[in-house]
C-alpha cells in the first residue's frame, strides 16, 4: 500500500514539473508565437498599413512600395504626419485612406470588400510583430473562402524581441494585451461570446 501511494505521488510530482516546464517553455517563447504568423514581403497589388500607427508600420509600409512591392497604399486610421509624408514622398503611388475601421477585425472586414470593389487579389498588411498572431486570426477568419489573399509582414519596432520581450515593461504590457485581445476575439467572433 505505501509503495503505491509513493509511486502515485511520484507520477504527479513528474506531471508536475512537465506542466511548469510546458508553461516556462510557453512563457520564454511567447513573442516568436505572437511573431510567427509575419513572412517576408512579396510581390502585391498594395501594401495596407494598419491603424494607431505612431509611422513605423507606415515607415515599413514605404519601404515597401519604394522596393517595387507594389504600387498601391492603404491608410487606416492615419494620423496627419503619416498622411503629408505618404502624399508627399511617394508621388507614382495611389493612396487609399479608410477612417471607419474601428479594430482588427474591422479592418480585416473592411478591406476585404474594398479589395473585393477594386479587383485587388492580393496584399501587404503591415502591423506590429506581437500584433501578427490577432492579425492573422482575424484576416483568415474574414478572408476564408473569398480567394482574396493577403501577406502580414511586421514592422521593426526598437525595443522589440521575439525571444527577450519581457525585458522592456511597455512592450511587455503589450503582449499581454494583445493575448487578452486574441483570447476576446476568439471568445466573441468564433464563438458568439459578448455579443
Amino acid at each position: 500500500m505505501g509503495g503505491r501511494l509513493i509511486r502515485g505521488l511520484f507520477f504527479w510530482v513528474r506531471v508536475l514539473a512537465l506542466l511548469i516546464a510546458l508553461a516556462w517553455a510557453l512563457w520564454l517563447s511567447l513573442g516568436a508565437i505572437m511573431e510567427w504568423p509575419a513572412s517576408d514581403p512579396v510581390a502585391a497589388d498594395a501594401v495596407i498599413v494598419l491603424g494607431e500607427d505612431p509611422g513605423h508600420r507606415y515607415s515599413r509600409g514605404k519601404e515597401l512600395l519604394l522596393a517595387g512591392h507594389a504600387d498601391t497604399l492603404v491608410l487606416i486610421l492615419p494620423l496627419p504626419h503619416v498622411l503629408q509624408d505618404a502624399t508627399s514622398h511617394l508621388p507614382d503611388v495611389t493612396i487609399h485612406i479608410d477612417r471607419s475601421a474601428v479594430s482588427t477585425w474591422t479592418e480585416a472586414q473592411v478591406m476585404r470588400r474594398w479589395m473585393a470593389a477594386n479587383g485587388v487579389r492580393h496584399v501587404l498588411v503591415v502591423s506590429d510583430p506581437q500584433h501578427m498572431l490577432r492579425v492573422s486570426y482575424s484576416w483568415w477568419s474574414v478572408f476564408r473562402s473569398s480567394g482574396l489573399r493577403y501577406t502580414l509582414v511586421a514592422a521593426p519596432q526598437a525595443y522589440w524581441s521575439a525571444w527577450r520581450w519581457w525585458e522592456n515593461e511597455a512592450v511587455a504590457i503589450n503582449v499581454g494585451m494583445e493575448l487578452l485581445k486574441l483570447v476576446y476575439y476568439v471568445g466573441r467572433y468564433r464563438f458568439g461570446l459578448g455579443e
